[in-house]
């Protein structure tokens, strides 16, 4: 599974749901800091970002009459998905009730969580979860974060598995 190509991917379907994404495979979250440029909309609204922070691989193996043989590959994969943000915007009612319609949670939080629950579907229509060379997933928690990083995003880090099986 190239790692980098399918956040690409992923990057073009979540498009579809109305927010303007743009994916950073940094592969380190203080790389997410070096971004110099993020795209904006064509309404000049800036996009979100689908951050790669960490990916990690575990083989499965199993001893039958063959021998050792790998079953299969867990990739766990750190992302961020959230866009920069300023520190002056409440999160939702917490300074002025009558403006929960520029918060944090209505502009930003609430939208990204909505493109992003559909994830791991958009992983199968990608992949092809049915093929061969099949793809699992076994996790995907979420976890919320406000004023990330330098350019004090908003989002949710992913902590997701998938299982590729060997079947060759």
């Amino acid at each position: 599974m190239n790692v980098g190509e399918l956040i690409n991917k992923l990057t073009e379907k979540l498009s579809e749901c109305g927010i303007c994404w743009q994916s950073v495979i940094g592969g380190r979250q203080d790389y997410l800091n070096l971004i110099k440029e993020i795209k904006p909309d064509e309404n000049g609204n800036c996009c979100a970002l689908l951050g790669v922070l960490n990916i990690r691989t575990k083989n499965n193996f199993i001893i039958n009459e063959y021998g050792v043989q790998k079953n299969y590959r867990s990739w766990e994969i750190k992302l961020f998905a959230g866009i920069p943000s300023r520190l002056d915007i409440q999160f939702y009612n917490e300074v002025d009730p009558e403006k929960t319609d520029e918060s944090k949670w209505v502009k930003y939080v609430y939208p990204i969580h909505c493109c992003i629950e559909n994830l791991p579907t958009l992983l199968c229509d990608i992949h092809n979860c049915n093929n061969a060379n099949q793809i699992e997933i076994v996790k995907f928690d979420k976890e919320l974060k406000l004023n990330y990083l330098d350019i004090n995003a908003d989002g949710w880090l992913i902590d997701a598995t998938f299982r590729q099986y060997d079947n060759s």
